[in-house]
This record gives structure tokens, C-alpha cells and sequence, in this order.
């Protein structure tokens, strides 16, 4: 009796291991399974069962990638792949079930054989599908080729995150209405002016995280103030950073400052401002700085943050593993200068240590 008892057992556990359970979870749940997929492996999953044929058309979290290369070894075939990308974009808008898409993630690769026309018309219809019609409230676009995105998308009032990086045009953009957008990431735009920054800005009143990475060497000036910014990351070259106080006298709500300096910068030194930012007096808490390079100037600067943020808690500065002696230097000369806040902290961190606790700590990066 025992032993067929013991058999019973061992065959109830070989029939509940070999049961579908995740089939038998409500649909919504496998709908929120599958966000987390970039959409060509959802819409792979409806070939599993009956059951899976459909739910990719639900999914509000869209993440397409278009990695075609090769034009150079056979550009009959890479024309071909570029066509079926694109015809599988259009059959994906006009087969979904579910109108409301929550994040829509675009990763365009480098364009060959295709024209800049064509492919705004292409990025209208399907930026029309998720953004108009379906009210979409974050937005990722990478593009690494030259083109502009269209209208519609700049008048989005549900918008809450707007990300762009790569080869994106703004030359004909005029108006920006974003009464809802909370984060702006410019990431690298090499096709970013000065009209276009200050119109993107200023359509958009309830910004709190604003993420610059420039290029080029143009000076961005007369830009508007935020009264709702709360975090502010900015990578500049050596040319920006005389209009440092400039941006920050924008955010007079600034809590958390993160300064990246490219590696290429040297030479520069820093200038103080006739007046001190409201921020550092009023509500600046965390200042991290990337990455040291043992330029004067950079030290001045530091003095300066630590000199006029009264309310600072932290400064952590990221700085060359080659700089053997930096920390010991930059940390004997920032201790002894004049600080407006006495609970001011101060960390160095060599450059390798950073990157371990960025990449332990942090989300990946949307554009990696």
C-alpha cells in the first residue's frame, strides 16, 4: 500500500510539473509578461497555443529595434530586410487590440538606400499610432540617421518622459506643447541648436529631470527658468562650462546636480558668476561630478559649489585612476576651503570603483 501510494505521489508531481500554469494566469498579467520583450519576441509567443495567439496585440510597452546591416556585402537583401522592418511596423499598429500604449521604445540603425522623406513618413504613421492615438505617456527614439520626427509628436499633452538621441533634426520645429512631461533626456543630438533647445524647454512648464549631453560648441543662452526642476545631469565639453551658473540660475528648484566633464576637456578654467544661483543658497543637496581630470579649473569650480551651497549634503567627485595622488590632494584642498554648509560631505571615488557602483545600483541606460 505504501509503495503504490508513494507511486500515486511521484505521478501527481510529474503531472503538476508538466502543466501549463503560466497559460492558465489572466490575461492582463501575460499581457504585462510580454512589455518586458522587444515586441518581435512578443509576437513570436503566438505561435505557443490558442491561447498566446492574441495577446501580443495587448501589450502596452513597445520596444522595437531595427538592427539591419550589411548593405555593403549585399544590398539587394539589406533593402529587402529594411522593407519587411518596415511592413511588419505597419501590420503591428493596425492589428493591435489595445489603443493605449505607455511607453513606446524606437532604436532606428544606420539607413542606406532609403530616403530621409521616406522614412518621415514611415516614423509618422507609426509615432501617429502610439503617441495621438494612443496617448502615449513615455517616448524613446534613437536614430542614427539624419531625419525629422513629425509634428504631432511635439503636441502630446499626456507625455510624461520624452528621450531622444542620434541623428534627429530640429531644424523646422516652432512650437513644443508638453504640459505633462516630467523628464527630457537629450542625448548626443549633433543636429540640436540653440532655437530648438529653448523651444523644447519652453513648451514644457512641468519639468522636474532634465538630462543634457551636448555636442559642438555652441553657447546655449536666454534659456527659461524652471521652477519644478528638481534634477538636472548635464555632460559638457570644456566650452560649456563658463555657462554653468548660467543653466543653474535656471533651477531655482534644483536638489540633485550631476556634472559630466568629457575626457577630451583641458586647458579650461573656471570663471565665477557676479551673483550666486538661487539654488545653491536656497535648496541644492547632492552635487556629483564625473569625471576629474586634475585641471585647476575643476578645483576652482568644486571651491565655488562648496563655497555657496549652503543646504549641501553631498559632493561626490568621480576622478582618473591615473591621478595617483589626486585624492589625497583634491581632498586636502576642498576640506580647508570656506563651505556654506557644515554637513557637507565629501567623497572621491577613482573612476573604475564609480562605474562598479553605477552598474550595480543603477537601471541600464534606454539607449544602451
Amino acid at each position: 500500500m505504501e509503495e503504490t501510494a508513494s507511486g500515486d505521489n511521484c505521478q501527481n508531481l510529474c503531472e503538476k510539473a508538466n502543466e501549463d500554469v503560466i497559460s492558465e494566469l489572466h490575461a492582463d498579467i501575460l499581457c504585462y509578461m510580454l512589455s518586458f520583450l522587444p515586441i518581435k519576441s512578443a509576437v513570436a509567443t503566438s505561435i505557443l497555443s490558442t491561447r498566446w495567439r492574441n495577446l501580443w496585440k495587448s501589450v502596452t510597452i513597445l520596444d522595437i529595434y531595427d538592427g539591419i546591416s550589411g548593405y555593403y556585402k549585399n544590398p539587394s537583401t539589406y533593402k529587402e530586410r529594411k522593407m519587411n522592418f518596415v511592413n511588419f511596423m505597419d501590420r503591428l499598429f493596425i492589428h493591435r487590440n489595445n489603443p493605449s500604449i505607455l511607453k513606446f521604445r524606437l532604436r532606428l540603425a544606420q539607413s542606406y538606400d532609403f530616403s530621409a522623406n521616406a522614412w518621415m513618413s514611415h516614423l509618422s504613421r507609426w509615432i501617429s499610432s502610439s503617441a495621438i492615438m494612443g496617448n502615449v505617456e513615455e517616448l524613446i527614439f534613437s536614430i542614427n540617421f539624419p531625419v525629422r520626427l513629425p509634428e504631432n509628436l511635439y503636441c502630446c499633452e499626456k507625455l510624461v518622459a520624452l528621450k531622444l538621441h542620434g541623428h534627429i533634426r530640429f531644424d523646422n520645429l516652432q512650437s513644443v506643447c508638453f504640459p505633462s512631461l516630467k523628464a527630457l533626456h537629450l542625448e548626443h543630438l549633433r543636429m540640436l541648436n540653440n532655437t530648438a533647445i529653448k523651444v523644447l524647454l519652453s513648451g514644457s512648464p512641468a519639468l522636474e529631470e532634465l538630462e543634457l549631453k551636448m555636442e559642438g560648441r555652441d553657447s546655449r543662452r536666454n534659456l527659461p527658468t524652471f521652477r519644478n526642476l528638481i534634477h538636472l545631469e548635464v555632460r559638457v565639453g570644456d566650452a560649456y562650462v563658463r555657462i554653468l551658473p548660467e543653466i543653474l540660475q535656471c533651477c531655482s528648484g534644483l536638489e540633485v546636480f550631476v556634472l559630466i566633464l568629457d575626457e577630451d576637456a583641458y586647458g579650461w578654467n573656471w570663471c565665477a558668476p557676479h551673483s550666486v544661483p538661487q539654488c545653491l543658497s536656497s535648496c541644492l543637496q547632492v552635487i556629483e561630478y564625473k569625471v576629474f581630470q586634475g585641471e585647476s579649473g575643476e578645483t576652482e569650480m568644486l571651491e565655488y559649489f562648496l563655497s555657496n551651497a549652503l543646504v549641501l549634503k553631498k559632493m561626490t567627485i568621480t576622478y582618473l585612476t591615473d591621478f595617483k595622488t589626486v585624492e589625497v590632494d583634491v581632498l586636502k584642498r576642498l576640506s580647508t576651503c570656506p563651505k556654506g554648509s557644515d554637513a557637507c560631505q565629501i567623497v572621491l571615488l577613482p573612476e573604475h570603483k564609480r562605474r562598479f557602483e553605477v552598474a550595480s545600483m543603477r537601471r541600464p541606460s534606454f539607449f544602451s
